[in-house]
C-alpha cells in the first residue's frame, strides 16, 4: 500500500531523473523508524523541480518526502565553493536555472520562461554528470534526513525541545561580524522564538548522527563531515534566498538572513564542541573553513541582491497571453533537460 502512496504524493511533484541513489537513506531509515517505536512512518525519496524537503500523510501513513535534486544542487555548489577565483558567470546561469524551475512550479509560466531565456544564454562547459563525492553526499543528505526526522518526533511528543544558551552567547561567536542591522528588538524576537528553538535542537541532533553514520559507513573523520554539514547548512540557505527573493518582502528576508546567521553559528559552535572532546584539543579546528564558506555564503548572496533583477518577471503574469498547453510542455521540457 505504501508504494501506492507513494505514486500519489509523486504526482503532486515535476518529477526529473535522480542522479543519486535513492536507496542510500533506506539502508538506515527503517532501522532508526525501529529504535523510536515509530510504525506508521516512511520516507519517500524522488528528485523534482519542486526541490523540497516536507512531510505529508494519506490517511495514517505519514511520509518524509526527501527530495534527491537538493544533493545534485549541493554538488553544483560544492565545485563553485572550490575554486580558486569566483566563478561569477557560472553562478549567474545557476541562479538563473533555480529561478526559472521556481516560477515554474508556482505556475508563473511567463516569468519561468524569462529566466530560462537568461539562463540558456550564458553557455559553460558540460560536467560529467557521475563525477560526484558519495561520501560527502551521504553525510550531507543524512543530515538533513534526520534533522527532518527529529521535527517529526517532536510533533508527536516523542521528544522534548532542549534548553539552549542564550543568544549573547552566540553573538559572541559572531565576534565583529554581527550584522550592522541588527537591533534589541530583533533580539528578543529570536530569544523568544520557539519555533527557532526546535530548528537548533534538530540541528544538533541531525549533526550527532550524521556524523556517528558517516564513521560507521565510511569510516569518515569527524572533522571532514563537520565541514560537510556545515556546506550543506550554508547551501540550504543559499537556495532558499534564491527560491524566496522574488516573492518575500525585504523584511522577512532580513529575517530569513538573521535566522540563518544565527543556527550557522550555533552549529559552528557545537561542530568545535564535538571535535575538540574528540581531538584533545583547545583550539576550534574548523576556524579556517567557517571563514572559508562564509566568504564564499557572502559572495553568494551580494551577488544574488546586486545582479539579478527580479522586477522585471514579475509584472508578466499581469500581462494578457494566453498559455497554451504546448507553450508550457515546452518549458517543462527545457528546464527537466538542461543541466544545472
Amino acid at each position: 500500500m505504501n508504494e501506492l502512496h507513494k505514486k500519489i504524493l509523486s504526482l503532486s511533484r515535476v518529477i526529473r531523473k535522480d542522479l543519486f541513489d535513492s536507496g542510500w537513506i533506506n539502508e538506515y531509515s527503517n532501522d532508526i523508524f525501529n529504535r523510536w517505536g515509530v510504525s506508521n512512518l516512511d520516507c519517500l525519496v524522488l528528485s523534482s523541480l519542486e526541490r523540497d524537503i516536507s512531510f505529508s500523510s494519506i490517511g495514517d501513513q505519514n511520509f518524509i518526502i526527501f527530495d534527491n535534486y537538493i544533493l545534485e544542487l549541493f554538488d553544483v555548489l560544492y565545485k563553485f565553493y572550490n575554486r580558486k577565483i569566483f566563478p561569477k558567470k557560472e553562478i549567474l546561469r545557476f541562479i538563473y536555472k533555480l529561478l526559472s524551475e521556481k516560477h515554474f512550479t508556482r505556475g508563473e509560466y511567463l516569468a519561468s520562461s524569462h529566466y530560462i531565456t537568461l539562463f540558456s544564454k550564458i553557455c559553460i562547459p558540460q560536467v560529467d554528470e557521475n563525477l560526484y563525492c558519495k561520501e560527502r553526499l551521504y553525510c550531507q543528505q543524512s543530515f538533513i534526513f534526520f534533522h527532518e526526522f527529529m521535527h517529526y518526533l517532536i510533533s508527536i511528543k516523542k521528544w522534548k525541545i532542549t534548553y539552549y544558551p542564550p543568544i549573547s552567547n552566540v553573538l559572541n561567536g559572531l565576534g565583529e561580524n554581527i550584522p550592522k542591522s541588527w537591533s534589541p528588538a530583533l533580539e528578543n524576537k529570536f530569544t523568544n522564538n520557539k519555533q527557532l528553538l526546535e530548528e537548533l535542537d534538530c540541528d544538533v541532533l541531525g549533526m550527532r548522527a550524521a556524523i556517528e553514520l558517516a564513521k560507521i559507513t565510511f569510516d569518515t573523520d569527524p572533522f571532514i563531515s563537520s565541514k560537510y554539514i556545515l556546506l550543506a547548512h550554508n547551501f540550504m540557505f543559499i537556495i532558499s534566498i534564491i527560491d524566496n527573493i522574488a516573492t518575500l518582502s525585504k523584511p522577512k528576508l532580513i529575517e530569513l538572513d538573521f535566522n540563518f546567521i544565527y543556527r550557522n553559528v550555533y552549529i559552528g559552535i557545537f561542530l568545535d564542541s564535538i571535535l575538540v572532546s574528540l581531538y584533545e584539543k583547545n583550539h576550534n579546528l574548523l576556524d579556517d573553513e567557517k571563514i572559508k564558506i562564509n566568504n564564499f555564503t557572502q559572495n553568494m548572496i551580494s551577488l544574488i541582491g546586486s545582479d539579478i533583477d527580479v522586477s522585471v518577471p514579475t509584472g508578466y503574469e499581469a500581462m494578457n497571453v494566453t498559455i497554451t498547453k504546448e507553450l508550457k510542455e515546452s518549458l517543462k521540457d527545457l528546464l527537466l533537460h538542461s543541466q544545472v
